[in-house]
């Protein structure tokens, strides 16, 4: 089985693994390349969009997620 996650804030995001954790894991890199990307093409991120995991989880595309985590970026 394959895994898939969603970073609901920062669209064009799109980490898999076979496990949850490899998911979980792919989604460091994904999301470090992809930030990267868009410093390089002077994208902007809005961080004061960011919604919490509670604004979230009461959305209905994010209502039947099966888990949620912070991603730690170092």
């Amino acid at each position: 089985m394959n895994y898939g996650v969603v970073i609901p804030d920062v669209p064009g995001v799109f980490p898999v693994g076979d496990t949850i954790e490899d998911a979980i894991e792919d989604s460091k890199s994904a999301l470090t390349a992809h930030l990267e990307c868009m410093k390089n093409e002077r994208i902007p991120l809005d961080l004061t969009k960011l919604r919490s995991i509670e604004d979230l989880t009461a959305t209905p595309d994010f209502s039947d997620a099966l888990c949620w985590t912070i991603i730690e970026m170092g």
